[in-house]
This record gives C-alpha cells, sequence and structure tokens, in this order.
C-alpha cells in the first residue's frame, strides 16, 4: 500500500505527484523518500506539502527543504544560490519574480497525463496551447488518428445515422468561440478540508479560441427522435486502471443544442494531439468532463449515459452520500484567481500591479474587486484584454502597500446577473467547483 499522506486519485489508484527523477532532487517528490516539507498545515492541512508551489499557496508554517544532503544535485542549471537557472524540469516561478514566464507544467500524474499551467501563463487572455492544462481519465493516443479511416459517428435516438469524415465536417459552416475551460477539480488542493483526487492549485483552467461547427448542425441532419433527451461523446483514447471503463459523459439535448462546439482548431491550429486530435466537444461555458476528447462517435438518448463516469464521480456529494444522488457537474462557477504576484513572493515597497482572471462559466463577469485588508474594503479592479461570451476577463489592480510585512490579497468577482463569488467555497467529497475567495486568497511579503 501507498503512504496514506499521499493523495489518490479516485478512479485510475494512481499516486498524483512523479516519484524522485533520476540526476536530483526535483520538486515533484516522492513523499515515502523525501519529506520535503517538515510543516504541518494550520487546521485540518495536515498532510506535508509535495511541491514548493503547493507549499506556498497553502500557506504553509513550516520550513521548505530545497534539498537533503543525502541526495547531492546534478542538474546542470544549478545556482550557487540554491535555484535552478533556466532549467524546465526544476523551473520555479516563485523564486524568479514577477518577470518569469516559465513553460514548465507543474504534472501530477504521467499516465494518464495529469498536469496544470504555471500561474505566470495565466496571465494573457489567450493561454498557449504548448502550456494549456492536461487532464486525462485514458491513455492518450500515440499518433494522431488516420484520417483516411477515421469518422465520425451520430446514432441512437436519431432518424438517419451518419458517418462524416474529417473533411467533410470541415466544409461544414465554421463557428469561432472563445471558451474558458477549467477541470472540475480545479483548485482542489487550496480547500480548507482535504478531498481526494488530483492537487489542482490554480492552472487547471485556461482560455482558447476555437474553430470549429456547432453541433446541432450535425443534430439537424441526422433529425432528432421525439424522445431524444441526451447527448452522449465517447472518444477514442485508451481506458487505464483494472477496469478499463471507456470515458463517456453525456449531456442534455438543449446545452447539445444551443451552446456545443466540435471543435478542430485550437488557437488558429489544428487541435493538438494532447488535445483531441482531430475532434473534440465543447460545451460551452461547462467543465472540461463535459467536453470529451479524440471524439469518434456522439449518440442521441432518451435518459442520461448511465456510466461510471456519470454516476461515480463528476457530480457533488458529501461523505457518506451515494455519488449518484449527488448534482452533476456541469457549469463552471464563478470564480477569480490572482496571477501575479505569487504566493509567498518577497514584493519592494511601491506601486505593485495586481494581475488576475475572472470567469463566470455560462455567465459574465461585470466586475472585479481586490481587498488588502482582510475585506474590511473593496477597491475595484479594472478590466484588461477582451471581452466574450464563455471566455475569461483579465484584470488589473494598482497596489500601494502602506506598511512593510505581511499582507493577504483577496479578489471576488460578480457576475453580470448580481451573482457574487462566495468568501468560502462549500466542500464536497471529490473537491469539485473550489471558487471560495479566501480559498485563492494570495499572501505576500513587502520589504
Amino acid at each position: 500500500m501507498g503512504d496514506p499522506r499521499i493523495p489518490i486519485d479516485p478512479v485510475v489508484g494512481q499516486e498524483v505527484h512523479r516519484p524522485l527523477t533520476p540526476g536530483g532532487y526535483c520538486r515533484y517528490t516522492d513523499l515515502r523518500t523525501i519529506p520535503v516539507c517538515s510543516g504541518e498545515h494550520a487546521a485540518t492541512r495536515s498532510r506535508p506539502c509535495f511541491n514548493r508551489l503547493l507549499h506556498l499557496s497553502l500557506l504553509c508554517p513550516g520550513p521548505w527543504v530545497k534539498e537533503p544532503a543525502d541526495q547531492p544535485n546534478s542538474c546542470p542549471e544549478r545556482t550557487p544560490d540554491g535555484g535552478y537557472g533556466n532549467c524546465p524540469e526544476h523551473d520555479n516561478p516563485s523564486e524568479k519574480g514577477t518577470g518569469a514566464m516559465t513553460t514548465s507544467m507543474r504534472i501530477m500524474t504521467d499516465n494518464p497525463l495529469n498536469a496544470e499551467t504555471p500561474a505566470a501563463r495565466l496571465r494573457s487572455w489567450i493561454t498557449p496551447n504548448a502550456v494549456f492544462f492536461d487532464r486525462n481519465q485514458g491513455q492518450i493516443p500515440d499518433a494522431p488518428a488516420d484520417l483516411d479511416t477515421w469518422r465520425l459517428t451520430i446514432d441512437g435516438d436519431v432518424n438517419q445515422s451518419l458517418k462524416l469524415d474529417l473533411d467533410r465536417i470541415q466544409s461544414l459552416p465554421k463557428a469561432i468561440v472563445a471558451n474558458t475551460l477549467e477541470c472540475s477539480g480545479n483548485s482542489r488542493s487550496l480547500l480548507e478540508k482535504r478531498a481526494p483526487g488530483n492537487p489542482w492549485t490554480i492552472g487547471g483552467v485556461g482560455n482558447a479560441v476555437w474553430g470549429g461547427i456547432w453541433l446541432r448542425d450535425l443534430l439537424n441532419k441526422s433529425g432528432l427522435a421525439d424522445r431524444a433527451a441526451h447527448v452522449a461523446f465517447e472518444g477514442m483514447d485508451t481506458p487505464l486502471g483494472k477496469s478499463r471503463i471507456k470515458f463517456v459523459r453525456s449531456i442534455p439535448i438543449e446545452k447539445a443544442m444551443s451552446s456545443t462546439l466540435l471543435a478542430y482548431e485550437m488557437n488558429g491550429d489544428p487541435l493538438p494531439l494532447k488535445h483531441g486530435y482531430p475532434l473534440r466537444a465543447l460545451a460551452l461555458g461547462w467543465t472540461g468532463a463535459n467536453c470529451v476528447k479524440w471524439l469518434n462517435r456522439i449518440t442521441v438518448l432518451e435518459r442520461p449515459f448511465k456510466g461510471f463516469f456519470m454516476d461515480q464521480v463528476y457530480r457533488v456529494f458529501q461523505k457518506g452520500q451515494m455519488p449518484a444522488s449527488g448534482e452533476v457537474v456541469t457549469a463552471i462557477r464563478l470564480n477569480s484567481i490572482i496571477t501575479r504576484p505569487l504566493a509567498g513572493e518577497r514584493l519592494k515597497k511601491g506601486d505593485v500591479v495586481v494581475l488576475g482572471a475572472a470567469y463566470a462559466g455560462e455567465g459574465r463577469v461585470a466586475q472585479v474587486d481586490v481587498s488588502t485588508d482582510h475585506g474590511a474594503s473593496w477597491q475595484p479592479a479594472e478590466f484588461i484584454g477582451p471581452d466574450e461570451p464563455y471566455a475569461w476577463r483579465q484584470w488589473q489592480y494598482v497596489w500601494r502597500p502602506d506598511r512593510g510585512g505581511d499582507h493577504t490579497l483577496w479578489s471576488r468577482a460578480v457576475d453580470d446577473q448580481g451573482g457574487q463569488q462566495p468568501m468560502s467555497a462549500t466542500w464536497n467529497f471529490l473537491g469539485y467547483g473550489n471558487n471560495g475567495v479566501d480559498e485563492h486568497a494570495v499572501r505576500v511579503v513587502v520589504t
């Protein structure tokens, strides 16, 4: 059995960190080999930190052990001050200041690949394909689909089944939309109470411009039966784990017909292999679990698809409650994140430009406020960059600290219906939908 301190992915049963790598100490460290954090978190945060980013984001009072004495480091980029220079494997933006634009992804599992975007790469309206977060339940195909044989099948409760190749799909009227995609478990590790699953901080989210066709155009061609009420998506990824369960998800027909894209482009390029080439579903404004990659079958159903990934996970339920009785995870919740400064960063006195992003799923973000005095007062942030449906808003706030020492930064989003981001997240057993203001607070030191 593994170390009980290490989070276990409830689906594939794999530990959610990387092991010690050959060649020296790595920030993705096996807790059974090296205790990287000698302290304990406040309140219920009793598990050790598994990397420096989480150590800082959880505000752990314990010291960070950069390198144990019995593990000499042979990294060629190792610097005298204990850093890692430009080494992509050991890149640590919190040690490089606000100007760093690291391309290093924080990998939680290798197979299936689950990795989050560095905070520094969330400061632009468009998230580059190369650092867009990776969330998978199965194995990414080893090679792109052979377009000579690949077909998209549409069947089920339709008047006429269809099989289309990519050329036929791309010959249909094109749609281009911006859409912010977020993992259902993003920010799970920031919850006050531990929840099982991949320990995302804030990097399980990104915004891209997607090109494709509307799903409704194909469903209209097939003709929907009177009983059609749900649409299921199935991809070509290889199932992992002992059960070998295919990742199949379904959405209501209303969502399928109103705002679901079949995407074959991402940020102007053909859909990258790891993000679903040649085709993926995008239920706009909904979490990534509803946006199946490597799509090759769409089945129209009378009722929601029944299966592990519909009934046992991606539902909001409490400990002791039957998972299938919980609410299905669908739309992204109203949230805001601070992307600069980074947690634990040491800042010089003077003006500090605070950067962040706010998103509301199917809604629109109307306002972001910032507090530097634990909520006693709030100041409006300024929006920067484009404003598009389903896409996040980038924002900034110029803060002039009135003293040195420790400070806590909060951001709070408000949508166009007056809905307000909650001060604290509502915990659930699998840690979905963490959008609490307090959980996303950033603590810094002004010198």
